[in-house]
């Protein structure tokens, strides 16, 4: 995590999902990364390069 970037997604179903528009489908690498987890969790991402978020809120 060398970034201050902040970016705000909204889980949908894979029919609902809008990349572009801040819904990332459940069965993302990203939303399967963060998906139960708690404010304050760092997780990584597991792609070809993976990455390091850490999750800022959960509404």
């Amino acid at each position: 995590m060398d970034t201050k970037e902040t970016e705000t997604f909204i889980i949908v179903g894979s029919v609902e999902a809008d990349p572009l528009n801040g819904k990332l489908s459940n069965v993302t690498p990203l939303a399967a990364a963060i998906l139960d987890k708690k404010v304050g969790a760092v997780v990584e991402v597991e792609v070809d390069e993976p990455y390091e978020v850490k999750i800022l809120s959960i509404k």
